[in-house]
């Protein structure tokens, strides 16, 4: 692995964790390359854009505990 300062870490195995959308983007390089099969894995991960807000109010205007109902319950694009 290089790193922007130009070093280099070398290992036999490695396990990363990054998001899929920076692999999709080719942000990440693997020598030796990864296998095709699993080019097309990630290649084939439908990733949707997302944002984080966090809001503060003066009062609390809403009750302590509230539900949300996620639509789909699994993968995909989560709405509530």
């Amino acid at each position: 692995m290089r790193t922007k300062s130009g070093g280099v870490f070398k290992a036999d195995k490695v396990i990363i964790t990054v998001p899929v959308k920076l692999l999709q983007m080719g942000m990440v390089e693997f020598k030796p390359e990864l296998p095709a099969k699993r080019k097309e894995a990630i290649a084939g991960v439908k990733i949707w854009d997302g944002f984080k807000v966090f809001l503060e109010f003066k009062e609390q205007f809403y009750p302590t505990a509230t539900g949300f109902t996620v639509t789909p319950e699994k993968g995909g694009h989560k709405v509530w």
